[in-house]
């Protein structure tokens, strides 16, 4: 009789990099079955949830601005855009609360085949948040 042994490989991107396993990779063997059950595989000290702290205005298929709608200072505040077309946008380092970011796209039928991805730091960890257009 063979023992099956299922695998589970978390990233934790909340904690800062010097204190993650070397690659930022843990993996441990998990009882059969019990990636069935939705077992927590984050450290139970990580925050559920945390919002989004920005608020789109939309001009149009050619023009988006995200406004830093928290109390929070954003830093390396980043745009790419996924899917085809290309985009401005004045990227800052930081994003003070209340701090506008206009991103200007161009591109045929943008809104069906194209989304925004932000990305930006808070409290040492990494987000990115998808804006469909």
């Amino acid at each position: 009789m063979t023992r099956a042994v299922h695998y589970t490989a978390t990233i934790d991107l909340a904690r800062p990099m010097g204190d993650r396993p070397a690659g930022g990779l843990s993996v441990r063997a998990a009882p059969k079955g019990e990636h069935q059950a939705g077992a927590a595989l984050l450290p139970a000290e990580r925050p559920a949830a945390y919002r989004v702290p920005f608020e789109v205005d939309r001009f149009g298929a050619e023009r988006i601005e995200l406004r830093n709608a928290s109390s929070d200072v954003l830093r390396w505040v980043t745009i790419d855009l996924m899917g085809p077309g290309h985009f401005v946008a004045q990227t800052p380092t930081r994003l003070e609360p209340g701090q506008v970011l206009a991103v200007w796209l161009f591109g045929d039928d943008l809104a069906r085949q194209t989304k925004v991805q932000v990305t930006w730091f808070f409290q040492g960890a990494q987000y990115l948040w998808l804006v469909s257009l």
